[in-house]
């Protein structure tokens, strides 16, 4: 039904890897919470963190698109953003995220769901980096980032601000006159405002990491956001909704 996402299992994740659990073992405290909290990946039939399609009451259901922030990278699903809204307002909220990609994944599975007639009760979006683009290739899709090595019509694109940011930004918003437009009110949050483009509210500052901890050059440890910032995330969202 939606944008097919392939993953690594149900134990890893692209970016939440053994072998990165492994140095964290050797480099992370004794009462680091993940040499006790096991993490498991249940995906459905189209890869998303979310239950079988027929499963889903729609109308009396939320659901929350995004990326990796959304899907939940490096935590168990209770401590997701869906599930942790989910539990404020005893509201169901579906998991779309789609890690590593950005406005187009939403634009797209915006389009799929309203032609087949879904109609939720609002649609929750907290905005994926806008330079970010997927390439439709054949019967695959490649997300790029702008990070690593860089293909070359993808260096291209992001080369000249703000060409990258402009198309992230109007998709993001034909997304939201599509759900308005069949009565769906829509509702969106920052991680990382970029100046020029304002979609929604800030969401609050990251202020701890889920288990994918990576550590740069300088020793400086980043990750995805953990449980108890994704709760601040829910606490923040749902006051507003």
């Amino acid at each position: 039904m939606l944008v097919k996402c392939t993953h690594k299992g149900s134990s890893w994740e692209r970016g939440d890897s053994r072998s990165l659990f492994n140095d964290n073992l050797r480099r992370q405290a004794e009462d680091w919470l993940y040499r006790r909290q096991a993490i498991s990946y249940v995906w459905n039939q189209d890869g998303y963190r979310a239950p079988a399609w027929t499963d889903v009451d729609w109308p009396a259901s939320n659901v929350v698109m995004g990326c990796s922030y959304v899907s939940g990278t490096g935590l168990a699903v209770e401590h997701t953003l869906p599930y942790q809204l989910q539990m404020i307002t005893g509201i169901a909220h579906v998991n779309l995220g789609y890690p590593g990609s950005g406005s187009d994944i939403i634009l797209d599975n915006s389009l799929r769901m309203i032609d087949r007639g879904i109609r939720p009760a609002r649609v929750i979006i907290v905005v994926p980096e806008l330079t970010r683009l997927t390439y439709y290739k054949g019967t695959s899709i490649v997300n790029h980032l702008p990070m690593g090595t860089l293909a070359p019509m993808y260096a291209d694109w992001i080369t000249h601000r703000p060409n990258a940011e402009q198309h992230g930004w109007m998709k993001l918003r034909g997304a939201v006159a599509l759900w308005q437009q069949v009565g769906v009110p829509v509702s969106l949050f920052e991680r990382i405002p970029i100046e020029g483009y304002a979609l929604g509210p800030r969401l609050p500052n990251q202020i701890d990491l889920a288990r994918d901890i990576h550590v740069d050059a300088t020793g400086y440890e980043y990750a995805h956001c953990g449980a108890a910032t994704q709760g601040l995330w829910a606490d923040f969202i749902a006051s507003t909704l």
